[in-house]
Formats: structure tokens, C-alpha cells, sequence
């Protein structure tokens, strides 16, 4: 159930540092990690977990995939988001943000997909408290009306979102504002990020930078 796997998640051992695939990478062990990215230390526990060679990079991180847990509760989730992705589609990877309470402000943004194929998919699949999302068209990418369309939907536990492909990021941003009134009105919540990432794309990248850095 989603809040079995909540509750599960929420038990799981903090790392120290800012380690990306140390202990219980091989465990089959849930392990929470604070990562530095670009804009400094981020403000919440991630874990990522993955298909062999899934690593993934963004805003200046990049993040190995560590193995996926022992848990059949997860694994429940990782068939629920595949089924909502659909066929053709494979979500071989997840990263999974914790958000404490009162706490996941997320401002508009768009997702780095350079690495999970020609049509990415993120499925997202939330525990915990109710969060909206509130989805904008970007500047330049009005419609035929020229007004930047915007979309408000509530996430509730245990729901799944899927955004689907490549304009979804380009012309489209996404945020997560908080409620008004503190913790009691935006509880502890966690998204699992169930990704369609080509597995060797980052490697095969530095690869070719490498050889075109040397030529």
C-alpha cells in the first residue's frame, strides 16, 4: 500500500556527507542522501536507484544508480508507474525525493531528460501529504490566442503523474507551491520519479566529449 511504502521509506538510515552510490548501493538497502548540485547542498533527501548504467545528470550532479531494493512494496510501485507509462516505455530508473514537513517548495522548472531517449517519460508516483502541481507554458510558447496556458492539478497519495515527452520540458514549467499554514498544512511527502533513462547514454557522452576534447 502507499503508506506501507511510506512508512517504510521514512525508517530508512540517513547517510552522512554527500556520498552518491556508497553504502547500500549493493545492499538492495534503502539509503537517503543529501547531494551537492550547482546551487550548493540540495534541500532534501534523495535516493536513486537503477538499471546498470542508468546514471543520470543534472544541474551539474551526476548521480550512479544504486541497486534497487529488496522491497516488494516498491517494486508494487515501480509496476503501478510502468503500467501508467504503457507499453513501449521502460522506467529503468527512480529518483526518489523526501520532503519534510512544512517543507518542498519546488519553483517552476524544467526536468534535464537529455538522457532518457527521443520520447521521455517520468512517471511520478506520490506518498504522503497532497501536494499541488501547477504546470505553465513558457514564454514564447503561446497558443493561438497568445495567452500562456497554466494547469492546476492536486497530487494525492498514491497517485501518478506522467509528464511525456520532450516539449513537456521545453515549452512547458512545472512547480510545486507549499499551502499556507506551516507543517500542519503540507505533511511529509515523497515522490518516486520512475524514469525512462537509456542505459550508457551519460557514459557514451563523456565518452564522445573526451575523444572530441583530444582531437
Amino acid at each position: 500500500s502507499a503508506d506501507g511504502l511510506l512508512a517504510e521509506l521514512l525508517a530508512a538510515p540517513v547517510a552522512g556527507g554527500t556520498g552518491r552510490a556508497g553504502a547500500g548501493a549493493a545492499s538492495g538497502r534503502v539509503v537517503w542522501r543529501t547531494h551537492v548540485d550547482d546551487f550548493g547542498p540540495q534541500d532534501r533527501l534523495t535516493a536513486y536507484w537503477g538499471d546498470a548504467g542508468t546514471a543520470f545528470w543534472f544541474v551539474g550532479l551526476r548521480l550512479e544508480p544504486e541497486a534497487w531494493p529488496r522491497s516488494p512494496l516498491l517494486a508494487a510501485a515501480r509496476a503501478a508507474a510502468q503500467r501508467a507509462a504503457g507499453d513501449g516505455v521502460a522506467l529503468t530508473a527512480c529518483l526518489a525525493n523526501r520532503y519534510d514537513a512544512g517543507e518542498g517548495f519546488i519553483a517552476p522548472h524544467g526536468d534535464e531528460v537529455r538522457a532518457h531517449g527521443p520520447e521521455p517519460v517520468i512517471c511520478t508516483l506520490s506518498l504522503g501529504g497532497p501536494r499541488e502541481i501547477v504546470l505553465m507554458e513558457r514564454e514564447g510558447c503561446e497558443g493561438a490566442a497568445g495567452e500562456r496556458r497554466q494547469v492546476r492539478r492536486r497530487l494525492e497519495p498514491g497517485s501518478v503523474l506522467v509528464m511525456r515527452g520532450r516539449a513537456m520540458q521545453d515549452e512547458w514549467r512545472h512547480e510545486l507551491p507549499l499551502a499556507s499554514g506551516g507543517a500542519g498544512a503540507n505533511p511529509v511527502r515523497i515522490a518516486l520519479t520512475f524514469r525512462s533513462i537509456v542505459p550508457g547514454y551519460e557514459d557514451s557522452l563523456a565518452a564522445t566529449r573526451t575523444a572530441a576534447g583530444h582531437a
